[in-house]
C-alpha cells in the first residue's frame, strides 16, 4: 500500500509537471484542482497494491494494478510500458500501452550495482536511502563521461 511513496525527487518532478500540463491545457481553475488532489494522492495507492485487479471494461479508461505491475516488471518485454497515473488512454494514443492484463510478472529492480535494503534498523537505513536517492545520478555521470572519454 505504501509502495507509491517510494518516489524518486526527479520522478515526482516530472509527473506533477505531466499532471498541471492537461489541467492548464483544459483551463482547468483551482477551486476544481484542488478536489482532483486527492484523486491523484490516492488512487496510486490502489494500483500499487499487490493485488490481481484488471476491473473489467474499466480497465480501457482507469491504470488498473494489473496493468500497471508491468511497468515495474524485470521482463524485458515489459519494459517502458504502461506509464499511466490515473488514465491508460494515454499508453493506448503514445503507443506504450503493453495490452497483456493478465500476467503477473516479477517485479524489482535488476541494476546489480543499486544499492539494497540489508538492515530494517539505524544509520544503514539513513545512508541506503540517499545511496538509492542517488544512484540514478551515478549513472548518468557514469555514462557522460564515459562518452567524453571515448571521443
Amino acid at each position: 500500500m505504501f509502495t507509491d511513496e517510494r518516489v524518486h525527487v526527479m520522478d515526482e518532478l516530472v509527473a506533477n509537471c505531466l499532471v498541471c500540463i492537461p489541467m492548464f491545457m483544459f483551463m482547468v481553475d483551482a477551486p476544481r484542482a484542488v478536489y482532483f488532489a486527492p484523486l491523484l494522492r490516492r488512487y496510486p495507492k490502489l494500483y500499487h497494491a499487490n493485488i490481481k485487479a484488471n476491473f473489467g471494461l474499466l480497465r480501457y479508461v482507469l491504470v488498473t494494478p494489473q496493468s500497471h505491475r508491468l511497468h515495474h516488471s524485470i521482463e524485458p518485454q515489459h519494459r517502458d510500458r504502461n506509464f499511466g497515473i490515473i488514465f491508460s488512454f494515454w499508453d493506448r494514443m503514445f503507443g506504450t500501452l503493453h495490452p497483456d492484463c493478465e500476467t503477473y510478472p516479477a517485479t524489482g529492480i535488476t541494476d546489480s550495482e543499486f544499492p539494497r535494503e540489508r538492515e530494517a534498523t539505524g544509520t544503514p537505513v539513513i545512508s541506503n536511502y540517499g545511496a538509492q536517492r542517488l544512484h540514478p545520478f551515478i549513472l548518468i555521470y557514469r555514462r557522460w563521461t564515459g562518452m567524453h572519454v571515448r571521443t
